[in-house]
């Protein structure tokens, strides 16, 4: 049988289709923060440092680097605490416990990490928004986008071999949920 390669049946588009509803809850969440100010850049990187603190901690523990070996130099709640620390309201949130985030498949991790490194294109967006937000690392590393092609080849070959899209698309759940 012949997969059928159409922009619908890309796994980017699929994935972005079936988690659209908690993307734009996350997005609303992220919103209540002014981008024009300090306070407002602090309040938005303490949101991320909790979902992305959660996932990446998961993904280590769930073989994320034997999926993607770039893993490890992809993570970005280091930058996120760097930012924190550097600013006026440096208070780097506690830890979110992250044990009961599991990813239980390879296509689960895939669906995570489709989460982590799509979160860079919405950053790249709000790095733009004022001279407040150019001051982020977090920020100003997802500008640059530089990780979002290869990413892209890794994950549809990932889905050409793995054939799971319920559990890619189970795996971006947990991680959107993960920020709320």
């Amino acid at each position: 049988m012949t997969k059928v390669s159409s922009v619908g049946d890309d796994i980017r588009f699929h994935l972005a289709r079936e988690t659209r509803a908690l993307h734009d809850v996350v997005d609303q969440q992220a919103e209540f923060n002014d981008l024009h100010t300090a306070e407002g850049v602090a309040g938005l990187l303490r949101f991320f440092r909790k979902g992305f603190g959660r996932i990446e901690t998961a993904l280590e523990r769930s073989g994320a680097e034997a999926v993607l070996p770039a893993f490890p130099e992809r993570r970005r709640a280091a930058l996120i605490d760097a930012d924190l620390a550097s600013g006026s309201s440096g208070e780097i949130p506690a830890e979110a416990a992250a044990e009961d985030l599991v990813f239980l498949s390879p296509a689960e991790i895939w669906g995570a990490l489709y989460v982590v490194e799509g979160s860079r294109l919405g950053a790249r967006m709000m790095a733009r928004a004022s001279d407040a937000t150019r001051a982020s690392r977090f920020l100003s590393e997802s500008a640059e986008c530089r990780y979002w092609p290869t990413f892209l080849a890794a994950l549809s070959e990932a889905d050409a071999t793995l054939a799971d899209r319920d559990g890619m698309v189970a795996g971006a759940h947990k991680a959107f949920r993960a920020f709320l």
